[in-house]
């Protein structure tokens, strides 16, 4: 005699584990995504701390902290920097500048650029 199930009943038993398994872990991957969502920039959000504790008399005590606002920032935008150079009639190499930045108040000249060892290029 044999105490062990038929092969097909084996099998239907693993494939259902390993199916629980599968949506456990795609259930651990998912859940955190899904409750990482982004404030609306401009959105305020108001806190004020409450404590409340027996003093030495006996007396309940409750302290309230003043109420603080933050409001939330936009995300930075993506940048990317690259400095050129442009070659001369020549054909020796030069600095192309002076570097520029785009901001609200319109362009905006930038100091030259520093190498890492503090020398700076001048354009």
């Amino acid at each position: 005699m044999h105490n062990r199930p038929a092969f097909g009943v084996s099998m239907g038993v693993c494939f259902a584990r390993l199916a629980g398994v599968l949506l456990a872990g795609l259930l651990c991957v998912v859940r955190p995504a899904l409750a990482q969502t982004v404030t609306p920039a401009g959105t305020a959000i108001d806190n004020a701390a409450t404590v409340t504790f027996v003093g030495a008399g006996g007396t309940p005590t409750t302290i309230t902290t003043n109420r603080v606002s933050a409001i939330v920032t936009p995300p930075p935008t993506l940048s990317a920097v690259a400095i050129l150079r442009a070659a001369g009639g020549n054909g020796t190499p030069s600095m192309a500048g002076p570097t520029q930045c785009s901001g609200s108040s319109g362009m905006v000249t930038l100091p030259a650029p520093v190498q890492a060892n503090g020398t700076e290029l001048d354009p």
